[in-house]
């Protein structure tokens, strides 16, 4: 028997730790392409015009400092999920 598994097996102890801790791991993923995206459209008049970005973002500077904030306000105040390994024997 060969048993395939398509990602990690987690444990998370409460349903309030893994909202908080998916909360987290989104802004820490989305502040710098928050920043990189705001950086893009300062720079836009140093580029060339078919490099320029077509729209202005819909971020701001101070949706970054707020996910900043929320993010360090987040730090610490949940359990991170642990990965639980599965071992099947195989049959031959």
């Amino acid at each position: 028997m060969n048993v395939q598994n398509y990602g990690d097996v987690k444990f998370v102890p409460t349903r309030e730790d893994y909202e908080k801790w998916y909360k987290y791991s989104y802004v820490k993923r989305q502040i710098p392409n928050i920043e990189k995206e705001l950086e893009e459209w300062e720079n836009r008049d140093n580029v060339p015009f078919n490099r320029r970005p077509l729209f202005t973002p819909i971020y701001s500077v101070e949706t970054v400092e707020e996910y900043k904030k929320e993010m360090s306000e987040l730090e610490g105040t949940f359990v991170e999920p642990v990965n639980i390994e599965r071992h099947f024997d195989e049959e031959e």
